[in-house]
Order: C-alpha cells, then sequence, then structure tokens
C-alpha cells in the first residue's frame, strides 16, 4: 500500500505497515498508514548540501550545464574570484582556471556521459585568480552525467594527488585477464582426471578431488566473467542499445526464467505487476539481468515455504517504481551474498546455475546505470529486504 483514498476521492501518499495484533482474544491484522515525507531527488539533494556546505565554509558554490556552461554562481563565489554575475554566467568552464589546467577540464567535460554510482567523477585545479582553487564534481541521476558543481575557494598550502579514476577498471581487466589463462589449465586437467582420459583410477576419491577442483574453478571462472563485465561498464566500454521495451513483458519473463531456482529451493515467487505499466526505452539486455539478478538473490535469502513478490507500479513523478521483496529473516551482507543469476549451457557444455558473488550487488548496480536507473534496498529485520529499481521518467515512453 503506498497511497489510499480520501472522502473526497482524492489519493494521498502514505507509508504502510501490516502488522499481527491480537484483538479480543483472537489474532487479527492491523494496517497502520502515516503521511509520506516528500523526497528531493537525490542529485537536487546532493547539490542542495554541497551549496549550503560552501556557504558554511565560506567558499564559493558554481554550477554549470551539461556541456559546461556557467549557469549559477554564489556571491561568495563572485567575491573570491573577484568578477560579476554577467562576467560568469553564460560562460564556459574554461574561464575559472589558469591555461595550464584546460587539458585535465577538456578531459574531465568529454570523459563518456556514464559513471558508476560509487565513483562520482572529480576535478581538482588551479584557478586563474592567484591562490584559487577549483574543485568540480559531475552531476547526474543513476550516473548519467547532465552537468556540473563545485567550489571556488582559497588554495591551500599542498594539493592532495588526484586520483586515477580509469586505474581501477584497468587493474581489474589486467587481473582477470591474469587469473583466467592458468585457472583454464586447472579446469581443463581436472577435467582429463574426472574422466579417466589417459586410463582407470584405482580410488574413487581421486575422481571426486577432481570433480571438486572442476567444479572450483567453474566458480573462480564465473567471477573473472563478472569482473570483466564490471570494468567494462564503469569504464564505458558497455555499448547499450536503447530500444523500446514493453516492460510488463520484460518482468514476466523474468519470473518465467526464475522458476527453476525458485523451484529447487521451494520458494515461491508471486508476480503483482500492473497490465497498464507504460513503456520505457532502455538496453535489453542489461536491465533484464538486473531484473534476473535482484529475484535472484531475493530467493537466495528466503527459507524453504518463502515467498518472493515482484510488483511494479507508476510514480506520481511519473517515473516506475520496480519493487523485489524477500521474507527471509537473515541479516546478510548483500555485498557478500548477492546472487548473479545464470542459466542455459555453459561454453562447455555444462548447465549454468546462479552464482554467490561478491561483486554482484556493483554488478547490478553499474548495469542499471546503464539505463540512468539507480536501487535501493530497505532491510526490515525479521521481515526481509525491499529492492527498489526506479526508472526515471525520461525513460517512460507511454
Amino acid at each position: 500500500v503506498t497511497q489510499l483514498l480520501r472522502r473526497d476521492g482524492s489519493s494521498v501518499s502514505v507509508t504502510a505497515r501490516l502488522q499481527s495484533i491480537p484483538w479480543h482474544g483472537r489474532p487479527a491484522l492491523m494496517l497502520t498508514a502515516s503521511l509520506a515525507e516528500a523526497r528531493l531527488g537525490h542529485e537536487i539533494a546532493v547539490k542542495s548540501f554541497a551549496e549550503v556546505f560552501a556557504a558554511a565554509r565560506e567558499e564559493g558554490f558554481v554550477s554549470a550545464d551539461r556541456s559546461g556552461v556557467i549557469n549559477q554562481v554564489s556571491a561568495h563565489a563572485r567575491g573570491i574570484l573577484s568578477r560579476s554575475d554577467a562576467e560568469l554566467v553564460g560562460k564556459p568552464l574554461t574561464v575559472l582556471l589558469e591555461a595550464q589546467e584546460l587539458p585535465a577540464l577538456k578531459a574531465f567535460l568529454e570523459r563518456p556521459a556514464r559513471f558508476a554510482e560509487t565513483a562520482r567523477p572529480c576535478l581538482s585545479a588551479r584557478g586563474v585568480d592567484s591562490g584559487t582553487e577549483i574543485l568540480l564534481f559531475a552531476e547526474g541521476q543513476a550516473g548519467i552525467v547532465t552537468g556540473y558543481f563545485g567550489f571556488a575557494r582559497k588554495a591551500t598550502v599542498s594539493r592532495p594527488a588526484k586520483p586515477s579514476e580509469d586505474a581501477e577498471p584497468a587493474l581489474l581487466s589486467r587481473v582477470s585477464r591474469g587469473v583466467r589463462r592458468p585457472l583454464n589449465t586447472v579446469i581443463g586437467f581436472s577435467d582429463l582426471i574426472g574422466t579417466a582420459a589417459f586410463g582407470q583410477i584405482d580410488n574413487p576419491r581421486y575422481l571426486e578431488y577432481a570433480r571438486d577442483i572442476k567444479a572450483a574453478g567453474q566458480e573462480i571462472a564465473a567471477l573473472v566473467d563478472e569482473l570483466d563485465d564490471y570494468a567494462r561498464l564503469k569504464d564505458g566500454r558497455y555499448a547499450p542499445r536503447p530500444a523500446d521495451i514493453d516492460l510488463s513483458a520484460l518482468l514476466e519473463s523474468c519470473v518465467v526464467r526464475v522458476r527453476g531456482q525458485a523451484n529447487a529451493a521451494r520458494v515461491l515467487v508471486r508476480s503483482a505487476i500492473s497490465e497498464r505499466l507504460p513503456r520505457i526505452t532502455a538496453d535489453r539486455a542489461s536491465m533484464g539481468q538486473a531484473v534476473l539478478n535482484l529475484l535472484a538473490s531475493a530467493i537466495d535469502q528466503t527459507p524453504v515455504g518463502g515467498s518472493v513478490v515482484l510488483s511494479a507500479q507508476l510514480e506520481d513523478d511519473g517515473g516506475i517504481a520496480v519493487h523485489v521483496r524477500d521474507n527471509g529473516s537473515i541479516n546478510a551482507d548483500m555485498s557478500e551474498r548477492f546472487v548473479v543469476f545464470r542459466d542455459g549451457l555453459g561454453r562447455d557444455g555444462e548447465v549454468l546455475a546462479p552464482v554467490r558473488s561478491s561483486v554482484g550487488l556493483a554488478l547490478t548496480r553499474s548495469l542499471l546505470a546503464v539505463n540512468a536507473c539507480s536501487l535501493s534496498m530497505d532491510p526490515s529485520a525479521g521481515v526481509g529486504t525491499l529492492f527498489t529499481l526506479l526508472i526515471p521518467r525520461e525513460l517512460v515512453t507511454g
């Protein structure tokens, strides 16, 4: 329940809770509801906090649009930069930096439009006026750059070294390539031993050990594949293919694909998807994989006999919220227990199954960032976890 009707027929947004209570000596259900607080968008809240933070520290605040044209300058910024509104508003960000910093600014503005939510792009540079420093941040919903904001302040004596944002994806790619070569050898030889290709093995325990080695190797291989995918997503090497998608049909197909995992775990998966959901424009592969990962993780957290519920609804702001709720009671670290969904057959003909992954949650967030969507989690002690996938109204097509 997210809305209630008033007597006059108008609706009001609420936060509701259903609980079991004793009533006249018998068990009953009680539904309580309170008015839902109006929430600013995440990026609006971040930008507003940055503006207040700058004022509290008597530092300047500036913001610019996606093309790098300044559209807002605070009074403190005008004082620090010794410029008027007319000299700054409507001008490119290049007017703030000294000439030696312009190549770094150009690279900052021309970087891929997508970034992982955990790594907001940042640029620290010397200002054109002696003794000033400009600190810029990318602004965007779910990792899609829509503008920039930052601070103008008096330069400190020493500046911290700039972190290399491209080092982490590159490092992950090198690590995965380095692991894959010896790993293929391990899996290959364990397969030869397990199939007794060069003669029978007298002790059956050796065959069991060979199967265990191969299974462990395949788990590591799956993790390496996920690291590769994560690195591609994070440094912008994944090429999305936006298409017009029937969201209801996509969600229903995800429910069908996780039935096998749910049946094996003896967990009921229920769908509460409205048939009147509008269509969206998104990359089908990454969006579908993200939803499958959420469902697979919810099934993994749910005890035998429990249920997982997938629902979706149109929000007041025109966006769509997709909810996945489990009723598990395990207080688990999702970064360790998150599941990446797999099915079908692998390269060697083996049957693929969902697998727990320490990078699964980060991978799922990156898959959603490709589609300008965001993910939130609401753990409730003893009641399970609620995952909420938010699709912004800009992606809703009808």
